[in-house]
């Protein structure tokens, strides 16, 4: 039997079950998308904020720093992105090693960066 051979009331029922099962799937793959992949994806968005002084080096007394980096080793898994998480930490390892003996405000946002970092290399298996 031909599409256009069915009665209205019937093609109407198909393409309501047809879109149904349609939008079922898209939701399925948007939470899917929001639990795994998106933060992943929104963590290297933020790591890009990172800033940096005139030598190129991560500013780590910073309070923003250490947000991101906090938020990074939260979300991070291992499992993505390894090369670019490994060069974020060599060179918050920089930024640390530089700053190891200044005291001051920035000494805690200081530890935190250094804590999240050690979570990041915790969790991406990264040998020193």
């Amino acid at each position: 039997m031909n599409w256009e051979d069915l009665p209205i009331e019937i093609r109407l029922k198909i393409l309501a079950i047809h879109f149904d099962t349609r939008e079922q799937a898209c939701k399925k793959i948007q939470k899917n998308w929001r639990k795994y992949f998106a933060p992943i994806e929104s963590a290297i968005d933020i790591a890009l904020e990172l800033e940096v002084d005139l030598d190129g080096i991560f500013i780590v007394l910073w309070p923003e720093t250490a947000k991101i980096m906090e938020y990074c080793a939260r979300v991070v898994s291992g499992k993505h992105h390894r090369g670019f998480w490994k060069f974020i930490i060599d060179q918050i390892q920089i930024g640390l090693h530089i700053n190891e003996h200044t005291g001051g405000p920035g000494a805690i946002y200081y530890n935190r960066t250094e804590q999240a970092c050690q979570k990041l290399i915790k969790k991406l298996d990264i040998v020193y």
